[in-house]
């Protein structure tokens, strides 16, 4: 099993992000966010900000797995996970 930390979700999400929108990476901020076992990232570009949910977020996470960990991103199982310590985190099994 791999863990991706929270820096690195954020780095996934604004890559998704910019890649999507049409932006340079540094025209993205991400917040994440965590309540009640429901994950969210409000996305920051320029003149709008896009809120994503769970599924949003592993979606970015799909491209991290492929291009960062060279892991096929459709066979990994991919979930979020939340603790006081590390904060929201990744974890990725083939």
């Amino acid at each position: 099993m791999a863990i991706i930390c929270e820096d690195d979700i954020i780095n996934a999400i604004c890559l998704s992000q910019a890649y999507h929108n049409n932006v340079a990476l540094e025209q993205v901020e991400v917040e994440l966010g965590y309540d009640e076992e429901q994950y969210s990232a409000e996305v920051f570009l320029p003149g709008k900000s896009i809120m994503l949910d769970a599924g949003d977020m592993v979606g970015a996470l799909r491209m991290w797995v492929k291009e960062q960990m060279h892991m096929d991103p459709f066979a990994s199982r991919i979930q979020l996970q939340f603790n006081e310590n590390d904060g929201i985190y990744a974890t990725v099994e083939s």
